[in-house]
């Protein structure tokens, strides 16, 4: 589960990892689109709305049943599910091939 910050989104992709997203603020919203809806290699947990940075509250903005459901989606035998991961290995291997001089 990550909160899709930059650092672990990328470190994610590179080493082949499917990811949960969890948001909290800032840019982690747009990650998530990038890593659900453009790449395919992660799913939501459901979060549509930032934290409150230093906010006392007893608000659940996700629920177990959420994190249930994105675990399952991830680790099921469906097509989708295949898909996901094979997209994740072939980004790793990518990123494995970039070479800096």
């Amino acid at each position: 589960m990550t909160h899709y910050g930059w650092n672990s989104t990328l470190e994610s992709v590179s080493a082949g990892v499917l990811m949960r997203a969890r948001p909290h603020f800032a840019e982690q919203f747009l990650n998530e689109k990038l890593i659900v809806d453009v790449l395919k290699v992660g799913v939501s947990v459901g979060v549509k709305a930032p934290s409150t940075w230093g906010a006392d509250t007893d608000e659940v903005l996700v629920k177990n049943c959420d994190i249930q459901r994105a675990v399952q989606s991830l680790m099921d035998d469906s097509e989708e599910a295949e898909e996901r991961r094979n997209r994740a290995k072939e980004f790793s291997k990518k990123a494995r091939m970039v070479h800096v001089d």
